[in-house]
């Protein structure tokens, strides 16, 4: 028993990939389970693929979980943030990872998955400055990280321009179906309705939450998405 509780306790050790490689299983059977599944040539071209993930949420860190259960071979992990408690209901992270950087709880993770998995890792906030110094380390960069919407600012101000204007009222109806929507586990019911405000202009007093709103509902941030709605309804009755 002393033997087994230290084989698990040293698995569990976020850099201890030598223990899964020793008393598991060889990288050559992992290989060959893919190849069973994918076929060699798809195989070979999965292995050889590089992606950088940016941005380590309820998105980005489920994509690179899956990222490296398909056997993409190199996997390049940006995000400045740490794991919240919060994080865990929809997040790749467990309680022995709140307060760790996202970048080193999610490596600890994908590790279990393939400890042959080459991983790179950025623990920085993606700015204008250095996106294209990412960029250039991983070429395929799954943007999913929350402050690179901040680059697509002039494209969503530009089309802003040639939406609907409605009345407070319209957009205090929509917000307020979302509350329920949500409060009823009706997740296609949120998605209609934030296709329907998407032909609206948003007004200037609730663009900020909005922003956080389109985020929130990405995330399945129910909590989040409650307490966005009501704010902004508030703020639209002022």
């Amino acid at each position: 028993m002393e033997a087994l509780n230290e084989f698990l306790n040293e698995a569990l050790n976020h850099e201890a990939t030598d223990v899964w490689k020793k008393n598991c299983f060889t990288k050559e059977q992992l290989d060959q389970a893919l190849i069973k599944r994918h076929s060699p040539e798809t195989q070979e071209l999965l292995s050889r693929g590089r992606v950088a993930v940016a941005g380590l949420g309820g998105l980005g860190s489920n994509v690179a979980s899956a990222l490296a259960r398909i056997g993409v071979g190199h996997l390049h992990l940006i995000d400045f943030d740490r794991v919240d408690l919060t994080n865990l209901n929809r997040q790749q992270y467990f309680l022995e990872h709140v307060g760790m950087y996202k970048t080193d709880a999610l490596r600890s993770q994908l590790l279990k998955i393939n400890p042959w998995l080459d991983i790179t890792t950025d623990c920085v906030r993606v700015t204008e400055e250095n996106l294209q110094e990412l960029k250039e380390k991983t070429p395929i960069m799954l943007e999913l990280y929350r402050s690179y919407k901040q680059l697509l600012l002039p494209y969503i101000d530009k089309e802003e321009t040639s939406k609907k204007t409605v009345p407070a009222d319209e957009w205090i109806s929509c917000l307020q179906q979302i509350h329920q929507y949500v409060d009823t586990f009706d997740l296609d019911g949120v998605d209609r309705v934030m296709k329907q405000l998407d032909e609206y202009r948003v007004p200037a007093c609730i663009q900020d939450h909005m922003e956080k709103l389109r985020i929130c509902v990405a995330d399945v941030a129910m909590e989040d998405i409650m307490n966005l709605t009501t704010t902004m309804v508030d703020l639209l009755r002022e």
